[in-house]
C-alpha cells in the first residue's frame, strides 16, 4: 500500500469523527413559549426551506373566506396571517404572525447571525414590543469552519439581572471528500466566525 493511500485513509478516519458541510439549523417558536424547537434541514437557506425561489425580500401571507352567492363562489376580503422578511443571504430576519386572520399581531421573531450565517440569537416579542423569550447560540467549529457543536442558552431573570442558562447542546458529525483544498484547510487552525454586532432590520 502506497504512502498516498495510507495518507488518504488516515485523513478519512480523522474526518469521520467530525451529516454534510452545508447543513443548517432552523429554529421556530413553540406556542409562544420560552423554548424553541430545533429542526435540522440540509443544504437550504431559510428562504429555500420556505419553498421560495429567487432573491425574495418579504412575503405577506393572506387568507380570504369564500361564500356562495347566487350559486357562484365569491371571495371575501383578504386578512393577513403572517409576514416574513429575509436578508440577501436568504436568512429569515423578521417574522410577524397573527393569532386570527386580520386580527392584531400576536408575536414577532427577530434573528441575529454571525458572518458565516449561523444563528447566534433569537428573540420573541409580544404585540406591545415587550420581550417574551430570548435564546443565544454558541458554536465550536472544525478546521473547515463548519460548526460541530452548538450550545443553546435561555435568557433568565434572577435578582433583577439578565443571565443565560444552558438548556441544550447539539452535535454534528461531518464527513468530507478528501482533495487538495481539504488538505490545505486541515493544516490550518479552525476559523471562528464573528457574531454580527446588530440585529438585521427589514
Amino acid at each position: 500500500m502506497s504512502k498516498r493511500t495510507n495518507l488518504t485513509l488516515l485523513f478519512v478516519l480523522l474526518l469521520s469523527t467530525a451529516v454534510t458541510a452545508s447543513a443548517r439549523v432552523r429554529l421556530s417558536p413553540s406556542a409562544f413559549g420560552s423554548r424553541f424547537a430545533h429542526a435540522l434541514v440540509l443544504g437550504a437557506t431559510d428562504r429555500e426551506q420556505d419553498g421560495l425561489n429567487g432573491p425574495v425580500r418579504r412575503v405577506k401571507t393572506e387568507t380570504a373566506k369564500i361564500a356562495v352567492k347566487s350559486g357562484k363562489p365569491v371571495e371575501g376580503a383578504r386578512a393577513v396571517l403572517e409576514t416574513t422578511t429575509y436578508d440577501q443571504k436568504g436568512n429569515r430576519v423578521d417574522n410577524a404572525y397573527f393569532l386570527a386572520a386580520g386580527g392584531s399581531i400576536t408575536g414577532k421573531e427577530v434573528y441575529k447571525y454571525d458572518d458565516k450565517g449561523n444563528m447566534v440569537e433569537m428573540t420573541l416579542h409580544n404585540e406591545d414590543g415587550s420581550l417574551l423569550a430570548k435564546e443565544v447560540y454558541s458554536y465550536e467549529f472544525d478546521a473547515v469552519g463548519n460548526w460541530t457543536k452548538m450550545m443553546t442558552s435561555v435568557a433568565m431573570i434572577e435578582g433583577g439581572k439578565l443571565s443565560f442558562e444552558p438548556s441544550e447542546v447539539t452535535y454534528r458529525t461531518i464527513s468530507y471528500f478528501l482533495d487538495e483544498s481539504m488538505m490545505a484547510k486541515m493544516s490550518q487552525p479552525a476559523a471562528q466566525p464573528a457574531a454580527s454586532s446588530a440585529v438585521v432590520q427589514p
